[in-house]
């Protein structure tokens, strides 16, 4: 679960870029929890990283520009 402000960003990125956005911020997550996924002995702790996202402290404006690095250029 991401914080409210920062799901309402999404959504408004998404209806100006498309679904492109889905994409480049499942990548963003995954890039912010990598450490904790590598860390983890077996799938029940890889599962409980994965579903207590809201552990994170996530600043909006950062993991925004996150998800814009992962964006796939449409040139």
């Amino acid at each position: 679960v991401l914080p409210f402000p920062l799901v309402l960003r999404i959504w408004d990125m998404f209806l100006l870029k498309g679904p492109s956005i889905i994409y480049a911020t499942g990548l963003a997550l995954l890039s912010e929890l990598k450490d904790k996924l590598l860390n983890a002995k077996d799938l029940s702790v890889l599962m409980e990283v994965v579903k207590n996202t809201e552990t994170l402290k996530l600043d909006c404006n950062d993991f925004l520009q996150r998800i814009v690095k992962f964006l796939i250029s449409e040139d």
